[in-house]
């Protein structure tokens, strides 16, 4: 068992398989308290083999998450399927179908702004809800990029991304935010965790302002949606 600190919560992780621990290596905490333990039951490994097709050590991995996942909203925090750039002090999450180019993006982020742009995570962030509002999170899941930072920046906005020729952005309305947001997050598979996350979508929505932007795979991209998100 090892200890890591995601979201400002302490995670007790009880594995069976060495590469987890490798995988959490930038995220391991001493001490013994913890908020909440998760572990792989060999039915959750099992699925995610027959489902994907990994090593049982990958599907550990992957199991191990989920089971956070189930936990978060309990802690005002879910996980959403994005990529996290920061820049300025602000973090912008984009979120896209698959192929659509979340990651390339995130590139472009970097292209067009230099080392001053991080990208925090590439695949599977936190979001956490505090009185102070919303920040994103850096996590262990990122993507095959491996594109994560322990760190965290206040979210200032989400943007869905479009395949386009040329680069515009526009504010998503409430029905269609609601719509793209539902399909980016995690939803617990428990009844009463997937209670507590209403609120925080609802919150996010309310907050946290959601742009549309349909782009190319140039820098300007990453310009014309820094220009309207800031």
């Amino acid at each position: 068992m090892f200890i890591i600190r995601i979201a400002g919560l302490n995670i007790a992780v009880e594995n069976k398989y060495a590469g987890v621990a490798r995988r959490c290596r930038d995220y391991l905490v001493g001490g013994g308290s913890y908020d909440f333990s998760v572990c792989a039951g060999e039915d959750d490994i099992a699925g995610e083999i027959s489902a994907v097709g990994v090593s049982r050590a990958a599907a550990e991995a992957a199991s191990i998450y989920r089971a956070i996942c189930e936990r978060l909203p309990e802690h005002g925090a879910y996980m959403l399927h994005a990529s996290v750039v920061e820049y300025r002090g602000c973090a912008y999450a984009f979120a896209a179908g698959s192929g659509v180019g979340k990651s390339t993006h995130a590139k472009m982020w970097r292209r067009a702004f230099g080392e001053d742009a991080r990208i925090i995570n590439g695949d599977k962030p936190v979001v956490r809800w505090s009185s102070a509002g919303a920040r994103v999170y850096g996590t262990p899941w990122c993507g095959k990029e491996g594109w994560n930072i322990n760190t965290s920046s206040p979210l200032a906005g989400i943007c869905f991304l479009e395949r386009g020729e040329d680069n515009t952005i526009r504010r998503a309305g409430r029905h269609e935010s609601v719509e793209r947001l539902i399909k980016e997050v995690y939803i617990p598979r428990s009844p009463g965790a997937a209670a507590q996350l209403m609120p925080l979508l609802d919150r996010t929505l309310r907050e946290i302002p959601v742009w549309v932007l349909a782009c190319n795979i140039s820098s300007q991209a990453a310009i014309v949606a820094y220009e309207a998100m800031k």
